[in-house]
């Protein structure tokens, strides 16, 4: 009998591309593996060897149930990635912890529920920052960032997120993502396995579901340990993709995922193997 993996998805209407390629890997590679919906109250998750959070897009606004369901499962079998992982990750405050380790970045002023919008509209003034994203803390690919062309406009946003308890993220806009897309490196079972480039979805360029692979730049993959250093935590991750963008010579951090991030794995020669290989040895503890 092969060991039992759930691939965990969701009810809706957005396709998971990786779905079919990594259940095909997986059963190539001896695993059981089938797709399951994280919230369906019919599955004894007790069944599998091994859970693997996938596509479960809905969870933003419902990240508590979804947080208590991922201890739940931990509670009864191996979940990856940890659930402890997810609770931090889900929260994009963890990019302060980032900086503060000295991974390089974008700027960010954080305004948190019960902080003065004029005097985040002055700190903003001060920076010189004119364009800027405002983005909340649990969030997920990007949906609710808002492009605004003041520092004013970016206080009141953020004063409006922080009123239904959330933490905003202001950010200048960095008009690089116009020229160039974004970077995302997928990691898998610890090692680079493949990267692609995206256009920003906040740009009128294009769509940041159209994807081109590529190599990995030396200075990106220099880059890439002290990033998952910071997010293990000691933690072990099946998986993760980092998004990075370009700032003169430098690459500065956008977002580490490692909840539920697209991996791209039709995008890259034996990507889906190299999922299904980290799934084994997440097995294998």
């Amino acid at each position: 009998m092969y060991p039992r993996v759930a691939y965990v998805t969701y009810q809706g209407d957005l396709p998971d591309n990786d779905l079919p390629v990594a259940l095909e890997a997986m059963r190539d590679a001896r695993l059981d593996a089938q797709a399951v919906i994280w919230d369906d109250e019919t599955v004894d998750w007790g069944d599998f060897d091994l859970v693997v959070v996938r596509s479960t897009w809905d969870y933003v606004p419902r990240r508590p149930e979804f947080l208590r369901w991922a201890r739940r499962v931990e509670d009864t079998t191996l979940l990856a990635n940890p659930a402890r992982c997810l609770a931090k990750n889900t929260d994009k405050t963890y990019l302060r912890v980032f900086a503060q380790k000295g991974v390089p970045t974008i700027p960010t002023v954080w305004f948190e529920p019960g902080d003065s919008s004029a005097d985040c509209a002055d700190t903003l003034v001060d920076l010189g920052w004119q364009r800027l994203v405002v983005k909340p803390n649990v969030d997920g690919a990007g949906r609710n960032a808002v492009l605004v062309e003041s520092p004013q406009q970016a206080a009141a946003q953020a004063s409006e997120w922080a009123t239904q308890g959330l933490t905003a993220m202001v950010q200048p806009y960095l008009s690089v993502v116009e020229r160039s897309a974004e970077l995302s490196v997928v990691v898998l079972g610890g090692e680079i396995s493949h990267a692609v480039s995206r256009k920003a979805p906040l740009t009128n360029s294009g769509d940041s579901s159209a994807v081109e692979a590529l190599d990995v730049p030396a200075e990106v993959r220099e880059l890439v340990p002290q990033i998952m250093r910071a997010g293990r935590d000691g933690e072990d991750l099946l998986y993760a993709r980092i998004d990075l963008v370009p700032h003169g010579q430098d690459w500065l951090l956008m977002e580490l995922e490692a909840t539920e991030p697209r991996l791209f794995l039709n995008s890259a020669p034996g990507a889906p193997a190299r999922f299904a290989a980290a799934v084994r040895a997440a097995l294998r503890g």
